[in-house]
């Protein structure tokens, strides 16, 4: 009988087959749920990063592509795009499908033809300025746009900020060590780059800001100009206007119980104006204080032609001793100023200093700096302030029809001069005059007798960037400018199960407002209706001590260009 074949004689194992499928099955499935799992993962870090779900096919047809140089891996990654793509794909539906905020999320996420053609008009946007850059030439893009900041996830918030489509006004609210100063320096320091002029009125002279602008200007091959009341510089911000506009100027800073007592300040002071013009003398504080003497006017009429002069004798003549009184507390508070260590700074008969010409610094760009010295001399301070910012009003009345690109920085505005900024938001834009305000806070802005203020900054601004606010009435005021977002609202039923469905709520919260981290602000781009982001703004590089670069030269002359500073 025959013996039966042993294995080991022939080498044939009949179920060495299925072990090798169960091991292909195994290595298959293994495979399969990793790449599963990292196409999820791919799939959550896409959402975050907003990116189309394009991408994940992108990544499919590379790996299809490069089959043979990754080897074994190649399965694995090409089943984790496919599940990214499924899945990012998904998600982008129900946010079309849910509209409102997720509708708009959806539209706004970037597909791998939108960033090759962005990525194509950045390379000849730059290739473009190698070749054609200059000095002054604005800095950023197509757009006319500034970089603020950034969110915590590193995405960018830009601003409107460029040298056409007339000026935009911005209000940057802080309250102190919040970063106020530092946003207000970045963004005049990036617009005097872009090729803008500026203008800074300082109450405090911040020192950071000083020597930023100053190099800022430096840098651009711009002219800059400084004022204290410790001198080096003579301004007159009464050289220009008609006799209503100058009259508005002097009495800018002052305080009337009544009515008709400005009117007859008015009246007098445009008397005093026409004289001054007609006799061939420079209207200035000086001559206007020594003027609103009833006896001096009189001597200077007498050098006018004869109808002129009757005209303001006859006027003088009818003044009663009680208004000359009246008329006289004005003189006072004028001769304040004139009769102060500040006086000699703001008459243009000092000698041997230089002299600028505000409305002629502006058309030639340059950069001007106002230090008022609020702190040791607060009175002067807002009567000074009042009276620059009245020369501004009159520089943009000149610049009508001639537009200048401008940035006029004005800090704690509402202490220092708010009917006045008010005024100029009617003109600024079409005059190339960009607003960029200061306070502390909001509510600083609902004062007595100006109750509509906060309403008529708030409905002339582009941009609102809020750092840290204290007083929870400003904080609250934040979060309902910040806009509105959509928002799924849960709620459960009797029955123990839960319904969705699409509300809205506001896209801050006073308490955030309220915490928010030095140099973090909550930014809302008004005019273009998006809600607030929360940014870390940018700050100017710093440079060496303040005292150093002003030491450098005097005020209204140019100082070669600092060295290079650290972020």
């Amino acid at each position: 009988m025959p013996s039966r074949p042993q294995l080991s004689q022939t080498g044939f194992d009949p179920l060495a087959p299925v072990g090798a499928l169960v091991h292909w099955l195994a290595v298959a499935t293994a495979e399969v749920a990793l790449g599963v799992l990292v196409g999820r993962l791919g799939a959550r870090l896409m959402r975050r990063l907003n990116l189309h779900w394009g991408w994940a096919l992108v990544g499919l047809a590379l790996v299809l592509t490069m089959h043979r140089a990754l080897g074994s891996a190649s399965p694995m990654l090409a089943v984790a795009m496919l599940a990214a793509a499924t899945r990012v794909r998904r998600w982008h539906r129900d946010d079309v499908q849910a509209g409102c905020d997720l509708a708009a999320s959806a539209d706004r996420r970037v597909t791998p033809l939108s960033a090759f053609g962005r990525a194509l008009g950045r390379s000849f946007h730059a290739f473009g300025r190698t070749r054609r850059i200059r000095p002054g030439a604005s800095l950023g893009g197509s757009r006319g746009e500034l970089v603020l900041g950034h969110e915590a996830g590193g995405r960018a918030l830009e601003i409107p900020l460029s040298l056409s489509g007339g000026g935009r006004h911005m209000l940057i609210i802080g309250a102190t060590g919040s970063g106020k100063t530092v946003t207000q320096t970045w963004i005049a320091s990036q617009a005097i780059a872009r090729g803008m002029g500026a203008v800074v009125i300082d109450p405090k002279g911040d020192r950071f800001m000083r020597a930023t602008l100053r190099r800022a200007a430096e840098t651009a091959g711009r002219r800059y100009i400084e004022w204290t009341p410790s001198g080096t510089s003579v301004y007159n911000p009464y050289a220009h206007g008609s006799d209503t506009e100058i009259a508005d100027k002097v009495l800018a800073g002052e305080r009337f119980s009544e009515p008709h007592y400005l009117r007859q300040a008015q009246r007098y002071l445009g008397h005093v104006v026409r004289t001054l013009r007609g006799a061939g003398v420079e209207v200035s504080l000086a001559a206007i204080v020594a003027h609103l003497d009833r006896d001096e006017l009189e001597v200077r009429a007498r050098q006018l032609d004869e109808r002129e002069a009757l005209v303001t004798h006859a006027y003088l003549d009818s003044l009663t001793s009680r208004q000359m009184r009246d008329l006289a507390g004005v003189r006072d508070r004028l001769a304040i100023l004139t009769e102060s260590d500040v006086g000699r700074w703001l008459d243009p008969r000092t000698a041997a200093v230089p002299r600028f010409d505000l409305l002629e610094a502006v058309r030639d760009r340059a950069v001007v700096y106002f230090d008022l010295a609020a702190d040791s001399r607060p009175l002067l301070a807002q009567m000074l302030g009042a009276a620059v910012v009245q020369d501004l009003q009159t520089t943009v009345a000149a610049l009508q029809g001639r537009p200048v690109p401008t940035v006029a920085v004005i800090d704690e505005f509402s202490a220092l001069a708010a009917p006045q900024v008010v005024r100029l938001f009617g003109r600024a834009r079409s005059s190339g005059l960009s607003l960029l305000l200061g306070t502390q806070e909001l509510t600083d802005l609902r004062v007595a007798g100006r109750e509509r203020l906060l309403e008529q900054v708030i409905g002339n601004l582009s941009v609102l960037v809020a750092h840290r606010q204290v007083v929870p009435a400003s904080a609250e005021l934040v979060a309902r400018i910040s806009g509105v977002r959509g928002a799924w609202k849960t709620m459960r039923r009797a029955d123990g199960t839960f319904t969705r469905t699409r509300v809205r709520e506001q896209v801050l919260r006073p308490e955030q407002v309220m915490e928010l981290a030095r140099g973090w602000a909550a930014v809302s781009v008004l005019e273009a209706g998006s809600p607030a982001r929360i940014v870390s703004v940018m700050t100017p590089p710093a440079g060496p001590p303040a005292s150093d670069v002003i030491s450098d030269s005097l005020a209204g002359t140019s100082a070669p260009a600092c060295g290079g500073g650290r972020r």
